[in-house]
């Protein structure tokens, strides 16, 4: 089959199989969550594009791969919203069958309380004047992006509300 291709199409072929084994290589680290060494993995895979355009690797493809910085903050940020809405969901689980706030985020037994994807720590959490605050944070080197603060109507006006 190779035989009765033209050259150039064999070459760049072989060019663009090369881009995409080393786009996969790269791609596959995006989605580790924090605690799963994402930085480190990352670093490394920037470390090994920049060997694979030097040496030629997967080119003239490699050439024009756009290391991926802001898609992989965007997808963080996704994965830390979604993430601070089911602790948020999870907090209003609990309220709605104890009547209170939790004290701490690890007293949540009805469902899994995530941690944050960004940090792989859990997410910061208070009480302060019967008002349950959480904390987000989409970045290990940013103290706080969001909060969180929700506060319990009566049991007549509808159970837990969240405001922000």
């Amino acid at each position: 089959l190779l035989e009765e291709m033209p050259a150039i199409q064999v070459v760049t072929l072989y060019r663009y199989l090369q881009y995409k084994a080393i786009q996969d290589d790269v791609d596959k680290w995006l989605f580790l969550e924090a605690n799963e060494n994402r930085k480190a993995r990352l670093e490394e895979a920037e470390r090994q594009l920049a060997e694979y355009r030097q040496r030629g690797d997967g080119m003239p493809f490699t050439a024009a791969i756009w290391w991926p910085q802001q898609e992989q903050s965007t997808r963080i940020r996704e994965h830390t919203n979604f993430a601070a809405l089911r602790t948020v969901e999870a907090m209003r689980m609990y309220a709605a069958a104890k009547g209170r706030w939790p004290d701490r985020l690890d007293e949540i037994a009805a469902v899994p309380v995530p941690v944050n994807p960004a940090t792989g720590e859990a997410f910061g959490y208070r009480l302060e004047g019967g008002v349950a605050i959480l904390r987000v944070r989409t970045s290990v080197s940013v103290d706080v992006n969001k909060e969180y603060r929700l506060t319990l109507r009566s049991a007549t006006a509808g159970g837990p509300q969240k405001s922000e």
